[in-house]
């Protein structure tokens, strides 16, 4: 038993002498520790219970080097982290609020390239910007600039020089820039900057109590490819409104809007968007409500249109433009004509998906859906023969799973609806977003 006991206090000693690092440390703790023991040996002598005496010191003892051994790989993992924040150059070293840290943007969503949400970008020269939400319809602020600084790593002074703002007096919902004679200065409180499990947005923090994500720091997407994509996306869209602009034809405006919609989920410097905004406008206006031209981007950059069958008699006003987004001169007949499939007919959306970083040969869905202003849902159906015969006129098939290939068409059924869809829900990969065939309001 003392055998035991001296094995255990040695332990203790040889740790105890590692936590401290110093011989006179060691020493003292050796002292206290053999003293310790002395009374606890004559103890267990005295006593007839001392095998159950000896487990629980021993399972204490464990427990001790346990806790240690736990204690050491956090440090390691701690390390590893604070080595890992240090190389990359996007993300601070450690959780303060400096500047370091508050360079590039910052977006009060997690949603990838979401660019109509409040938004934040603070540059290395010291300038920023602030963006309002494209989703409050009753906003008067478009955005505003100027100078930031950091005080005490807990407060963000910007001094505004220059707002854009609505003026109704110009026109309904038009833009005007205000250069401000005096600057405006304000402060945000911020707070609560926290690390994220999200590789897009790994730093979250409050700016006055509202929470926002930093999005420069990505790792498994190619900033430059989003670069790259965002200014080729601002000369189509130029173009193609431009042609709309001398031809409003359907066909001409339902292409300037697909583009369009691209936009909305890539972030826009403000030197384009209020032109951007206007000719979004001037889309939405001319296209009226009987598109039947659905799109919408997901997360990860692909852009999924849909066509769906006409509904109503102007509807077939966009039988051109139908046909030349499909590049198929019977598309629209197609689509039509399965809504009259016996016995009671078919609603068909074509389906046509784009990875936009082309980084992908296939990609994978999980469900869709249509939603309807009623609160209605429908679901595909899997398998219906009827249809498949049919198309075997079109040389088309009725598509039966949810893997799609890259820049294809992809033709789903569902049960036959009285009404147009509000919008075409997808999901996938756990995220959920929409289809539309307006822009945001």
């Amino acid at each position: 038993m003392k055998k035991i006991l001296c094995m255990l206090i040695g332990i203790i000693i040889l740790s105890t002498g590692c936590c401290n690092g110093t011989t006179a440390k060691l020493e003292d703790k050796k002292t206290e520790v053999e003293d310790t023991s002395s009374n606890v040996i004559n103890k267990v002598e005295k006593n007839n219970e001392d095998q159950v005496d000896d487990n629980s010191q021993e399972d204490d003892l464990k427990e001790v080097d346990n806790s240690k051994e736990e204690d050491n790989v956090k440090d390691q993992k701690a390390n590893s982290t604070h080595q890992e924040n240090k190389t990359n150059p996007n993300c601070s070293a450690s959780l303060i609020i400096d500047k370091e840290t508050l360079l590039g943007t910052w977006q009060a969503s997690n949603s990838i390239g979401d660019g109509s949400v409040e938004m934040f970008s603070f540059g290395d020269d010291g300038n920023f910007t602030y963006s309002t939400s494209e989703y409050d319809i009753d906003r008067m602020l478009i955005s505003c600039s100027g100078k930031w600084v950091i005080d005490n790593n807990d407060f963000l002074t910007v001094t505004i020089d220059a707002k854009t703002v609505i003026d109704n007096e110009l026109g309904e919902r038009e833009y005007k820039e205000i250069i401000l004679e005096t600057p405006e200065e304000k402060r945000y409180s911020l707070s609560d900057l926290e690390t994220t499990d999200i590789d897009r947005f790994p730093l979250t923090m409050k700016i006055d109590n509202d929470s926002y994500w930093k999005i420069v720091c990505i790792s498994n997407v190619d900033l430059d490819k989003i670069d790259e994509l965002t200014k080729n996306k601002i000369a189509e869209f130029k173009e193609a409104v431009s042609k709309a602009e001398q031809n409003m034809s359907n066909e001409n405006l339902v292409k300037a809007f697909i583009i369009g919609k691209v936009l909305e989920k890539l972030y826009i410097e403000q030197t384009d968007r209020k032109w951007i905004e206007e000719k979004k406008k001037f889309l939405e206006y001319r296209l009226g409500s009987f598109s039947l031209i659905y799109t919408g981007i997901s997360p990860d950059y692909e852009q999924f249109t849909a066509l769906i069958q006409p509904q109503m008699t102007n509807s077939y006003d966009f039988t051109e433009a139908v046909n030349s987004v499909a590049n198929d001169d019977d598309e629209m007949d197609m689509l039509d004509d399965i809504s009259y499939i016996e016995p009671e007919g078919y609603f068909a959306i074509d389906l046509y998906v784009e990875d936009l970083l082309d980084t992908q040969e296939t990609i994978q869905i999980d469900n869709l859906r249509l939603d309807f202003d009623d609160g209605n849902t429908v679901y595909m159906d899997e398998d219906i023969e009827e249809v498949d015969r049919y198309l075997k006129d079109y040389d088309r098939k009725m598509k039966k799973d949810l893997t799609l290939d890259n820049k294809s068409w992809n033709l789903y059924i569902f049960k036959k609806t009285e009404f147009e869809p509000n919008e075409i829900t997808i999901y996938e990969s756990g995220q959920v977003f929409h289809l539309k065939k307006d822009f945001i309001n």
